[in-house]
């Protein structure tokens, strides 16, 4: 690691504003365990270009370095004070750490520098992993009022119904997903797993069997029409089914 560092000194005196050599040299004092030198290499190299490696070495701190890493990058963003980028990776670096609120806290900051839904689409995320699902939904409703025709947004609002016990709820939006996208496979598994939990084995059957004729090789449709075709006394049909799920999804060991 001592002589790639070398090489990398030597790239930077050449061209000190190459965001590669920043990043690369971070991979090696992240190596050695030299998390200073590491995080101030990848905030140069953010600083740059927002260089990918750099941001892929953000989440490759050991836990008792978050407070480091994120107080660099807030250092960041107090230089920057017109960019929500900084913030936002604050707040994926907390989500990574499943600290939810904190994680919160950095995308409304982002989100008031920059607008963007795709903020609001990650805290409303945020909140539902919190189980705070009244709020998720107000969140993603204010995602999906300012960018209507993102229907993964809609996805999204039908599975935080769910989550919040609104099954009934979570079909209709699901339903409503597929007359705008009917030909996406993983919406009617959507619909079929909570068609499930609201005990329409029948309904369940059919969306499960969709998704299985549109995408064959995705194991949780056969895995799900299993299940069903065994709830309705259909054995060796169910039997066949989870045979297709392990052969798709199981490795030897």
């Amino acid at each position: 690691y001592d002589k790639a560092i070398e090489q990398y000194d030597r790239i930077l005196a050449l061209n000190p504003d190459y965001s590669s050599g920043y990043s690369f040299r971070a991979e090696a004092y992240l190596a050695k365990g030299e998390h200073l030198k590491a995080v101030d290499d990848i905030c140069k190299a953010l600083e740059i270009d927002s260089d990918p490696k750099a941001h892929y070495l953000l989440f490759q701190f050991p836990p008792e370095q978050l407070t480091l890493v994120v107080t660099k990058l807030k250092g960041l963003s107090a230089r920057h004070p017109n960019s929500g980028e900084y913030e936002y990776y604050i707040a994926q670096i907390y989500n990574d750490s499943r600290m939810f609120a904190e994680s919160n806290e950095a995308l409304e900051r982002a989100y008031g520098i920059d607008a963007r839904s795709f903020f609001l689409e990650m805290i409303a995320d945020n909140y539902s992993e919190m189980g705070d699902y009244a709020n998720a939904l107000r969140t993603i409703d204010r995602s999906i009022q300012m960018n209507p025709d993102n229907d993964t947004l809609i996805g999204k609002r039908a599975d935080i119904l769910g989550q919040s016990g609104d099954v009934e709820g979570a079909i209709n939006q699901w339903s409503e997903f597929i007359k705008k996208n009917p030909d996406f496979s993983g919406a009617y598994y959507r619909r079929g797993f909570f068609e499930d939990n609201y005990g329409r084995t029948e309904e369940a059957l059919a969306d499960y069997e969709m998704a299985v004729m549109l995408a064959p090789h995705f194991a949780y449709a056969h895995l799900g029409r299993g299940d069903m075709l065994e709830k309705l006394g259909r054995h060796k049909e169910a039997v066949i089914a989870y045979q297709k799920a392990v052969e798709l999804d199981a490795v030897p060991s």
